[in-house]
């Protein structure tokens, strides 16, 4: 299995490299000696992913005034499409100044459509679209929202972040190393439509300081390679792992 042949790996290797905290907890509980271990999050594009004004990005986007829930990634059910469409659904009655916009494509698209004929001007489906669109559907939203039932470290959670909006997102993978904390946004149990409806309704309508949001993004894709880089120099050099690598593993080190 993967799982055995990945257990028999891991002593061999001289360092290993996750994303997140939780996968090197993973390692860790796997055996692998914690001075070996190391976290290098991901980075993200700062000339693309940056805090910008909310109304100038609706105006170009010809989108109207008022509460934009925002999701990006793939329509498919595993991502949680349909049970945002549910929490849509229980939302939107009460909130007429509530609107959806959903970026991407999936073979849920179709049931995507069938929202945005029972929400009509309130659902938009713009299709997949460029990293610098993606960008600016993010400063033009109130809240981005991942309601995956599984995932590991999605980026698109530190883009939007980085971009200065708060988030709700699965209590899975490495979402919650992400949320850090609860200025950040909220997170859910997976596949619980009303628990996300209850959740985005609520962070849609919270004020919030966007240069706040935003300090704690993500840090760029140099500063990124360059930790990588510090890891790959310490295994030929026989070296220790730099502290600040391993920063955040109390009980391994």
């Amino acid at each position: 299995s993967i799982r055995r042949a990945i257990c028999h790996r891991l002593p061999r290797a001289d360092r290993l490299v996750t994303v997140s905290r939780p996968l090197a907890d993973r390692a860790f509980e796997l055996g692998f000696p914690a001075d070996r271990l190391a976290v290098v999050p991901n980075g993200v594009d700062r000339g693309v992913f940056f805090p910008r004004d909310r109304s100038l990005s609706r105006r170009e986007l010809n989108l109207p005034d008022g509460r934009l829930i925002l999701f990006v990634g793939r329509l498919e059910a595993a991502k949680g499409v349909v049970d945002l469409l549910q929490a849509f659904d229980q939302i939107a009655p009460s909130a007429p100044d509530l609107f959806l916009a959903l970026v991407g494509d999936g073979s849920e698209m179709a049931r995507c459509r069938e929202a945005q004929e029972k929400w009509p001007g309130r659902v938009f489906l713009p299709g997949a679209q460029s990293l610098p669109e993606v960008a600016r559907w993010m400063a033009a939203c109130d809240v981005l929202t991942l309601p995956s039932w599984n995932e590991g470290t999605p980026n698109v959670l530190l883009e939007a972040i980085t971009c200065g909006r708060r988030v709700v997102a699965t209590r899975v993978g490495g979402i919650p190393d992400v949320l850090s904390t609860p200025a950040l946004g909220e997170m859910v149990s997976p596949r619980r439509p009303e628990e996300l409806a209850h959740a985005l309704s609520r962070v849609a309508r919270e004020h919030y300081d966007s240069m706040t949001i935003a300090a704690c993004g993500a840090p760029d894709w140099d500063t990124s390679a360059g930790l990588l880089y510090q890891v790959l120099r310490s295994a030929y050099d026989g070296t220790a792992l730099p502290r600040e690598l391993l920063a955040g593993f109390g009980r391994m080190v």
